[in-house]
């Protein structure tokens, strides 16, 4: 059982992986921006905080085949993430667009996942317009909290109205500062005096009524001048240019959607061999514990066959041999040490017996040591 104990211990210990990051997604509230990491099993993570970057350390952890780098452009909060492999543990790194002012984390589950979930903010006083609605799109989508976002909007508000009132009496300044230099032109312009060229002198002048309406069609060629407005019109490189750019981002769009799907085929794929591996080492498991335990079986069904072997007396019934010999044995067991009981059960005799073979041994002794004399 020990055996079969330590094979588990090692096949489960291959099966059960590390945590696994599934998937990363954020939302951006303007000055706000919120990320959100999916993982498989319950970790440990630390955060460090640097100027205009976030490491994020996920212990035991690996990355998802679908979790990929990132870069921003339209926004106000991210650059760019990406990930780095330190040992067993994955490091997700979040670049900022700006020295962010602070982060707020929360860790929790949410039925088969755990999320954590970090809020990243370019400022905590928020003072412009964006900023002040910002705070309200996510006080009242994330925080659920309407009252305290309609105090951020009713203050965006009245920033606007007021910017807008600055922007008027601005407008009305510069117009009447144009109006004023215009009329100080005109009067300029009638003073300057009327010389005629005496080259021409020979020549017959034109009469005053004649030059009167040469001076009100001039003048009226110079005001019509003055009143042309051209419409403002895109040059073709323009439009060239525009048409270019919504091209590129039709094409930038598909590509994102084919590399969606590619990366949703690729998931689903990963997911399948993963678990027909997982069936294939869970069938190896049982196959080999199912052998195991019958070849224990096996051995204690041959253990409880094993025939008892009779003990058999192959002694003589006649007793140790004859007299001599069992004078010689007792005579070299008493000078081992033994016991007169010990010899006598070794023997098969009783105490008195082995007394009686040990003073016969004497007595021939004795009679041999009085022969030699």
């Amino acid at each position: 059982m020990k055996k079969i104990t330590l094979i588990l211990a090692v096949l489960l210990g291959t099966v059960g992986w590390a945590a696994t990051l599934n998937n990363i997604y954020h939302a951006n509230y303007g000055e706000i921006d919120r990320v959100v990491l999916v993982l498989s099993s319950d970790i440990d993570y630390s955060i460090t905080s640097r100027p205009k970057k976030l490491k994020i350390t996920l212990r035991e952890t690996v990355k998802g085949t679908n979790v990929v780098d990132e870069i921003f452009n339209d926004n106000q909060v991210l650059e760019a993430w990406d990930f780095q492999i330190d040992g067993e543990d994955l490091q997700f790194i979040i670049y900022t667009d700006k020295k962010y002012v602070t982060q707020k984390t929360l860790y929790y589950k949410e039925k088969q996942h755990y999320k954590l979930v970090i809020d990243i903010f370019n400022t905590l006083d928020p003072q412009t317009y964006e900023e002040l609605m910002s705070y309200a799109s996510y006080n009242q989508i994330i925080k659920k909290n309407q009252v305290l976002a309609q105090k951020y909007r009713e203050k965006a508000e009245e920033l606007k109205k007021k910017s807008a009132k600055e922007n008027n009496e601005q407008n009305k300044h510069t117009v009447k500062k144009e109006e004023t230099a215009q009329e100080e032109t005109e009067a300029n312009q009638q003073q300057i005096p009327n010389i005629q060229n005496p080259a021409i002198s020979g020549q017959q002048q034109p009469s005053n009524n004649q030059q009167t309406l040469n001076d009100s069609l001039l003048a009226d060629s110079v005001e019509s001048k003055q009143e042309v407005v051209l419409p403002e019109t895109l040059s073709p490189e323009s439009i060239f240019v525009q048409r270019l750019e919504a091209e590129k981002e039709k094409i930038a769009q598909e590509s994102q959607r084919q590399q969606s799907k590619t990366n949703k085929g690729a998931s689903l794929f990963t997911k399948i061999i993963v678990v027909i591996v997982q069936l294939l080492l869970a069938f190896f498991i049982l196959k080999i514990v199912i052998k195991l335990i019958q070849e224990n079986i096996g051995k204690k069904k041959k253990l409880n066959h094993i025939p008892k072997i009779k003990e058999v007396n192959y002694r003589s019934e006649a007793g140790f041999g004859d007299d001599d010999f069992k004078r010689e044995v007792i005579e070299k067991l008493k000078l081992k040490g033994w016991k007169l009981a010990e010899i006598a059960q070794e023997l098969e005799l009783s105490e008195g017996e082995v007394i009686s073979y040990l003073q016969t041994s004497r007595e021939e002794q004795k009679g041999e040591e009085g022969q030699e004399k």
